[in-house]
């Protein structure tokens, strides 16, 4: 119940998750405790110990690291061992510290999803670990599951309304018109927004088309950049730490690059954050082509193409977030039966884009194939 509290509280997750884990080890009355965190990709990112003492590891796990934590990380049922005799550094704990001789431990895992284990070693007052502290272990990591899900959730909630947000601002800023250079600054900058980075560039050829040159700026150290033709080639600068470089997608007219940078102190890049940049730069160059057409002055026609292709634009990016959001939703929802729907709505939604990107295909080359019939899940 104290678990249930904390979590639905708004303290940060790593006081919860610690809290946690020290009510793990005073309920098995176990001597010590530790809990291990993945990243989104599967790496182990953290180890937290009971007490006051931490570890963190950065890539994969230790070469020594003791075969029943591979096995917690790899399997979905608890385990309870007696009669050991492991080094404590093979489990996270301090090289110092006595061998591990009994351990209780579980898989963090919510649905198919593995968010690290968490286990409790050297049952004080007793050579081993019973039924019930076992059921604790299990119970207690169900909530680091809903706390380290709910977090995840809300993360990629964040990450899409400023997917969103930036590029609406880039939209806004195609509808007002102007000259190409502007709008190249416009779309640096949500860039930088949208990825909470410190610089974003925008690269491209200069006006002989031979060397890449910084187009536009936005962000810290930018008024170092001479932006122009023929100024200032890619920088190459100390300090530049995590970098996502977007090249225009085949097909787009524009050549240019997105460059989004975060300086060396600060941490990467969240991995959702890779398809967010490319997927607004794809949007992003189709509205460079539509202000570079307005701005050359090819006619009305060119101009109700450009509107009409940024309305098409608006409408294919509301579909998407739509849908991110309903796929969010299924994930939280625990009725099989709404998780379901939930999940038929999404794919109704991808395949309707799926749908308005073949229709772009078959009007930029005519004649083209009909796209594939589906039959829709129905849903209500």
């Amino acid at each position: 119940m104290e678990m249930a509290t904390a979590i639905a509280s708004e303290r940060p997750l790593v006081t919860v998750l610690r809290r946690l884990l020290e009510l793990v080890v005073e309920l098995t009355h176990a001597g010590r405790g530790a809990m291990i965190s993945l990243d989104p990709e599967g790496r182990v990112r953290q180890t937290t110990l009971s007490g006051t003492s931490a570890r963190r590891t950065r890539r994969g796990l230790p070469s020594a690291t003791a075969e029943v934590v591979t096995a917690l990380l790899g399997g979905t049922r608890s385990t309870r061992l007696q009669g050991l005799a492991l080094p404590s550094s093979s489990l996270g704990f301090p090289v110092h510290e006595p061998p591990v001789t009994s351990l209780v431990g579980v898989q963090i895992r919510v649905r198919d999803h593995c968010y690290g284990c968490i286990y409790a070693v050297d049952r004080r007052g007793d050579p081993r670990f019973t039924e019930e502290d076992e059921r604790l272990v299990v119970a207690l990591a169900a909530q680091a599951g809903m706390a380290l899900s709910n977090v995840r959730l809300a993360s990629a909630a964040r990450l899409h309304a400023a997917w969103r947000s930036a590029l609406t601002r880039v939209a806004s800023a195609a509808r007002t018109g102007g000259p190409v250079r502007g709008f190249l600054g416009e779309v640096a900058c949500a860039a930088r927004v949208m990825a909470d980075a410190d610089l974003a560039l925008v690269v491209g050829p200069d006006d002989e088309q031979r060397l890449p040159t910084v187009l536009a700026a936005d962000g810290h150290g930018d008024a170092h950049l001479a932006v122009g033709p023929g100024r200032s080639q890619v920088p190459k600068r100390r300090g530049l730490g995590r970098v996502i470089a977007v090249p225009a997608h085949p097909g787009l007219p524009a050549r240019w690059t997105l460059w989004v940078v975060r300086t060396a102190p600060r941490p990467g890049f969240d991995p959702a954050m890779f398809g967010l940049v490319d997927s607004f730069w794809e949007q992003a160059t189709n509205m460079i082509d539509h202000v570079a057409l307005r701005s050359a002055g090819d006619g009305a026609a060119a101009t109700v193409d450009g509107l009409a292709r940024g309305l098409h634009d608006d409408v294919v990016q509301t579909l998407f977030g739509i849908g991110m959001e309903v796929q969010a939703a299924a994930m939280r929802v625990a009725e099989d039966d709404l998780a379901t729907r939930l999940q038929g709505a999404a794919s109704n939604l991808d395949w309707l884009i799926e749908r308005l990107r073949h229709y772009d295909d078959a009007t930029a080359a005519l004649p083209a194939a009909a796209p594939r019939e589906r039959t829709l899940t129905p849903f209500s």
